[in-house]
This record gives C-alpha cells, structure tokens and sequence, in this order.
C-alpha cells in the first residue's frame, strides 16, 4: 500500500506509533548520513536518562524504561524496612517508581579523529513539547546553543508548545517545522511546513570548513513507513490524533480517490 500523504502522516503523530517511528526515524538518519560523513565523520544513534512522572498520554522518545519487576504489576511500592534502626539512625521505607526515568534517543556527529560531537540533529517528541519534559528539552537546547556544536531539530509534532530553539515570538504558524543552528552564529535556519507539503531535503552543518551533508528526510520517512509497516497500523478509518483542521482533513479524504484516480 502506498503512502497516502506526500509528507508527513499526521495519522503516525498518535502517541502509540511514534515511539517506534521515532526509533525507525533514528536509525535512519544515520544510515542516510553515514555514507556522505565518513571517514572525517561518523554518525551514531545516542540516548540520554532524563527524568518525569509516567503520563499514559505522553510516551518518551523511545518505550524503555528502568524498572524492578516485582509481582502483581509494576505500581509504585512502598517496602517497609527488613532490619532496625542501627546506631539510632531511622531506616526509611523504600519505594519503588518503575517509570521514574525515560530514555531519549538523538542522533549525533562526531569527528573520528578527536571523538568530538560536530553536530546534534533532535527528532522531537510528545515528551518535549509537554509539561517537564518541555522545560527539559529547553534547557538542554540553551545548553547546546552555547556550545560549539551544531544543532538540528526536526518537529513532526503539531501536538504540544512550540520547542525549537527558534524564538515562536519570530515564526508564523506551521504543521511542523525543522530549525537548524550553526554553533556561534545569532541566527537560525527554519523551515515551516504544512501537512501537505513534502518532507524537505536538509542541509545538515558541520565544521565550518566543511560544506554540509544533505538528509533526504522524505526518503527516510518513506523507508520507515516501509520498514515499519505503518500502512497497516495507522488506523486511516479514524480521525487522526490530534485531528487535523476542516479544510485540511477535507483535502486529506480526496487523496485516495486521487491516487486511485
């Protein structure tokens, strides 16, 4: 079955399918970078341990979790201390939260030669756009704006706040959007794009002596809706999740009998 939308599917933005569309987005990347980079580059699919509450409605980048199996399900526990108070020092309960910490997945570009990351490339989630993963992921951009690394972040998301590093105050309205920022200057590359139009070509910075390296992101995203099977788990009878505005869905219920036609 061929893919409905020449872009992005906004039926894939459910939270249940991004977590593996956003693994298969990853790898991806890389494997479409990698032949352009080496052997002054490499690029490598990297994770991170931040840390939030479980919400059933927000799924981190990637569904792996730090847990302790323990019978009857993997509620929060409190155990109640084995052994007493030695030397007049209270002995706290311990309790146990299984989804405490979250793993993120990135892709980075290091130089082979020093091991330095060149470039960061984020694939957004439902996680960085909401509550404190929001304020993380700002936070951690901020961080990432001052370095002498470059940075890229591709929103495929229309759920949530407004996350690139780019100020939303200087951007009008979009579906999605993609941000790239060399490491030193004062501004920022942004690309605004609708549910209709085709995922772009994007230039991806590396040294400043270096010309930069093209991800043919409408390729990657047509691999991984391949690779993935999502022709078939996308649920294209129902309303998309979030739903998408009048005019838009109207235009999305004519692309079959487009392609047919």
């Amino acid at each position: 079955m061929p893919r409905p939308f020449p872009g992005m599917d906004p039926y894939l933005e459910s939270p249940s399918l991004w977590r593996t569309l956003h693994t298969h987005l990853v790898v991806e990347i890389c494997k479409d970078l990698q032949p352009q980079l080496v052997p002054a580059y490499v690029a490598s699919a990297e994770e991170r341990v931040v840390l939030g509450p479980r919400n059933t409605d927000i799924y981190p980048d990637v569904a792996v979790r730090e847990h302790e199996s323990r019978p009857g399900g993997g509620a929060a526990v409190a155990v109640r201390p084995s052994v007493k108070a030695a030397a007049g020092i209270a002995v706290p309960e311990e309790v146990v939260v299984p989804d405490l910490t979250r793993r993120e997945r990135f892709v980075t570009i290091r130089d082979t030669q020093s091991n330095a990351i060149v470039t960061v490339i984020e694939i957004l989630s439902p996680w960085n756009k909401t509550g404190e993963g929001h304020e993380q992921y700002t936070a951690r951009h901020a961080e990432l704006l001052l370095s002498e690394a470059n940075l890229v972040e591709i929103d495929l998301l229309r759920r949530g706040r407004h996350t690139i590093a780019a100020p939303a105050s200087l951007l009008g309205p979009s579906d999605y959007r993609i941000c790239m920022h060399r490491a030193g200057a004062n501004r920022f590359g942004v690309l605004r794009l609708s549910v209709r139009d085709p995922l772009p070509n994007i230039g991806i910075p590396l040294r400043f002596e270096d010309p930069d390296v093209v991800l043919h992101l409408g390729d990657v995203f047509a691999r991984c809706y391949e690779g993935g099977g999502y022709a078939y788990k996308a649920g294209y009878r129902t309303d998309p999740d979030p739903p998408l505005r009048e005019e838009d869905a109207r235009w999305a219920q004519e692309l079959p009998r487009k392609q047919a036609g």
